[in-house]
């Protein structure tokens, strides 16, 4: 079951650090990057992530700072009775914090992330490597899905399989960096829309790129 249905966007709810509203809930499909587990395939539900604001902990004390926050959804849940109470008598106790507050929520504020993939490359293939990343760079619209960046590496007969990275850098000899930049709730047809495409080239202690 999705935990993010048991939370409604705009309501009130119990986030990690404390009494929140949930402002919007992002729902990530698995894509070809992702650790796919058994028995799951590209296209079904991965995961889902609230955005909140923070108003007060769970013992009614109002949060000053930081109170714009993203996390997983699974670690959420509906606000219980027992915090309904405390937040009640802390909205009550604190009119200035929670006017504060209100005028937060109609604040917005794009956040961003990004995916990092690592790939295991031949030393003796970095120049070729690096053209042609180039050119993928090049050939790509200004908003992407990884689905676009497998096209255009096959296109450009790219050396590197972009559906074969690595679980980390480790004991690798020279290896490709892949950052891909998105902004939350960029999405096409269930698939994060990429804004930015960049790469570091390692070899031994030398970074190229």
């Amino acid at each position: 079951m999705e935990q993010s249905k048991q939370i409604t966007t705009g309501e009130w709810f119990c986030a990690m650090d404390g009494l929140a509203i949930a402002e919007k809930i992002y729902t990530f499909y698995y894509e070809e990057y992702d650790k796919i587990p058994d028995g799951k395939k590209v296209g079904d539900f991965n995961d889902s992530v609230v955005e909140y604001k923070l108003f007060c902990d769970f013992d009614g004390t109002p949060i000053r700072r930081n109170r714009h926050k993203y996390f997983n959804a699974d670690c959420c849940s509906p606000i219980k009775q027992k915090y309904q109470k405390i937040l009640k008598k802390s909205i009550k106790d604190h009119p200035k914090e929670y006017a504060s507050f209100t005028k937060l929520l109609k604040a917005t504020k794009e956040f961003k992330a990004c995916k990092w993939l690592v790939y295991e490359i031949s030393p003796d293939n970095i120049q070729k490597v690096t053209q042609d990343i180039e050119r993928i760079k090049e050939a790509l619209p200004s908003k992407f899905t990884f689905q676009d960046v497998l096209k255009v590496a096959s296109e450009n007969n790219c050396i590197i399989d972009f559906t074969k990275f690595e679980s980390s850098s480790y004991c690798l000899e020279a290896y490709l960096d892949v950052i891909l930049v998105y902004t939350f709730g960029d999405f096409e047809q269930n698939r994060v829309l990429f804004h930015k495409f960049d790469y570091k080239i390692y070899e031994g202690r030398l970074g190229l790129g």
